[in-house]
């Protein structure tokens, strides 16, 4: 009898091993996002016709919201002149980094309600005022997680492939008027 595991023995192995999922889960979408970060910074460089490097050291290291930088892009690219196709596939992009930039900070911000073991998602709790106050709740998993992650990926490639665009144009760029 000393060897078998107790239910709440069984219960806190069940719970460890569901914290290794989701830590897994959490980092590779947190390493993802940051290159996301860097596509994002490397769009901007190559609108301003700047080295990267550069970018990051002047515009964008002081500016730590991610949404203030996709603003920065976003004025850049309806601020010069390039093909209407490339334009909206940026504008897209732009549109699904804000996105996943709101699930970013569901999933790295606020209160961690707890693992629910019957459905296997950990619960997050993030106080919301309007009208009046509430607490609003948000389950994740690793497998939702992961596919976010997923996105963020293909997101980096596609910011990657529209830079590509933007600069494999003719005309050089200037400031539309």
């Amino acid at each position: 009898m000393a060897n078998e595991k107790s239910e709440h023995d069984r219960l806190m192995e069940q719970v460890r091993t569901a914290e290794s999922r989701l830590a897994f889960a959490i980092g590779t979408f947190v390493m993802r996002f940051a290159m996301l970060e860097g596509a994002i910074n490397h769009a901007i460089g190559v609108i301003l016709r700047t080295p990267t490097m550069d970018v990051t050291k002047v515009v964008t290291a002081p500016i730590i919201n991610v949404n203030i930088r996709l603003d920065i892009l976003s004025s850049l690219i309806n601020g010069y002149k390039m093909k209407k196709e490339t334009r909206s596939q940026f504008n897209t992009e732009i549109g699904k980094s804000r996105k996943l930039n709101d699930y970013r900070n569901w999933l790295v911000h606020d209160q961690w309600g707890g693992y629910m073991p019957v459905t296997d998602h950990w619960q997050k709790i993030k106080p919301e005022v309007r009208e009046k106050f509430r607490l609003k709740k948000q389950n994740f998993s690793p497998e939702e997680i992961n596919k976010k992650s997923d996105d963020c990926a293909r997101l980096i490639g596609d910011f990657y492939d529209t830079t590509r665009a933007y600069v494999s144009r003719r005309d050089k760029p200037k400031p539309s008027r």
